[in-house]
């Protein structure tokens, strides 16, 4: 079993039920260090052509200056 067929398996199904619900649907992808977080997040953007990922890495823990003025 290779990894481009699994990740075909995993996620084209889902991404297809999603892709098609009439309501927006809001994905949290939790793994340990090194557990395909990233991989998964991007294999469901490639199908889902609307979707937005926000990645936990990119996340700005301090907040815009003057924020909690």
């Amino acid at each position: 079993m290779s990894w481009l067929w699994l990740r075909e398996s995993l996620f084209s199904v889902p991404a297809a039920a999603i892709a098609e619900a009439s309501k927006p649907c809001v994905i949290a992808v939790a793994a340990v260090s090194g557990g395909g977080k990233t991989s998964a997040a991007n294999a469901l953007r490639e199908r889902l052509t609307d979707a937005v990922a926000l990645y936990f890495d990119d996340y700005d823990f301090e907040g815009p200056d003057g924020f909690s003025e």
